[in-house]
């Protein structure tokens, strides 16, 4: 009998057999169940491997995993090992869900970001998370974003479904906003050590017209910046109309989609040119949702920074250099 010295993953790629593998999952099923011998555990993994050489040759097709981990189970109820047995099965059933999970978050469709720093530059795809007004799938959404970070993609977190901070929420607790998650989520990702960098920062999203916007505008000047994110602020053609027309511009509250509150459009555009002009602080962008996708209140447009006169405001092409002169800002030079 030749030795076993390939197997083949769940992904098709063929690498090496390793025993050890086994042992180790076959010690950690058993000491969940309050197993303390470690050398049965290397004694059933090595009948593993002398039941694979008989079956598996050495010029024929590799064993894959999933043929593995049944004859695992087989060996461990037949040497009267029940409890271990079924600790295994938990487990492979419980990282089946994992693999799923990690498929169903890697699975969809990438969007493209662009900055509006004055070149447009495009950030690259991302895997965008709308993450719901719901205790439960914050947290969800915190464990996808950790699964696209772990895979080496880039995720941008959008919180502008999220109530806004101080709204009673269920009658007993007052709603902590976006800005109540941001560090938690940039925490959970510098758990992740990778050997490489992603290529790029990820992204955490505000829509313009959400309540916290100004909070949101300013939460780096009063808790730093984040390791792991950069800040941006999804800019909507009826906020830029707002800016030219000089008016107050309606903050929706998400939860109910009423009026939380008016705010000088001015205000918030001068916090979003003096950003680009520093290169610090949330910074306006847009996302190219499929059409099918676009929704009205998010409807995006592309808005040039810094202000010259070759640029204008998309689609009615005013021009807004004057905007910028307005609110005594001096000329912002073209980020690198």
């Amino acid at each position: 009998m030749a030795p076993i010295r390939h197997v083949q993953k769940r992904d098709g790629n063929v690498v090496d057999f390793e025993q050890q593998k086994i042992t180790e999952a076959i010690w950690k099923a058993a000491q969940s169940v309050g197993g303390t011998d470690r050398a049965t555990a290397e004694k059933i993994a090595n009948q593993v491997t002398a039941v694979l050489e008989v079956f598996f040759k050495e010029d024929g097709p590799a064993p894959n995993v999933e043929q593995i981990q049944d004859l695992v189970e087989k060996i461990l109820i037949e040497n009267g090992h029940a409890k271990t047995a079924k600790a295994y099965i938990i487990y492979r059933a419980e990282h089946k869900k994992l693999r799923e999970k990690r498929e169903e978050v890697l699975g969809v469709e990438r969007l493209k970001l662009t900055t509006l720093d004055g070149q447009n530059k495009q950030l690259g795809d991302f895997i965008v998370l709308d993450v719901k007004d719901d205790l439960e799938d914050i947290f969800e959404g915190m464990k996808e974003a950790v699964i696209i970070h772990q895979n080496g993609e880039k995720v941008c977190v959008n919180f502008s479904e999220l109530r806004p901070n101080g709204e009673m929420v269920k009658n007993t607790n007052l709603a902590s906003g976006p800005t109540g998650f941001m560090k938690l989520y940039d925490a959970a990702l510098s758990t992740i050590k990778k050997a490489e960098p992603n290529q790029g920062p990820h992204v955490m999203l505000l829509n313009v017209s959400h309540p916290d916007i100004m909070e949101f505008l300013s939460y780096e000047q009063r808790n730093g910046k984040l390791e792991n994110f950069t800040l941006m602020v999804e800019v909507t053609e009826n906020f830029m109309q707002a800016v030219e027309a000089k008016t107050d511009f309606e903050l929706i509250n998400p939860a109910n989609e009423k009026i939380a509150n008016k705010v000088s459009a001015m205000q918030i555009f001068e916090q979003l040119t003096k950003n680009v002009r520093e290169n610090s602080g949330p910074k306006p962008m847009v996302i190219e949702y499929p059409e099918k996708q676009r929704r009205q209140q998010h409807t995006s447009i592309q808005v040039n920074l810094p202000f010259d006169d070759e640029m204008s405001l998309a689609p009615k092409k005013a021009q807004i250099k004057h905007l910028a002169q307005q609110v005594d800002l001096p000329p912002i030079e073209t980020l690198a």
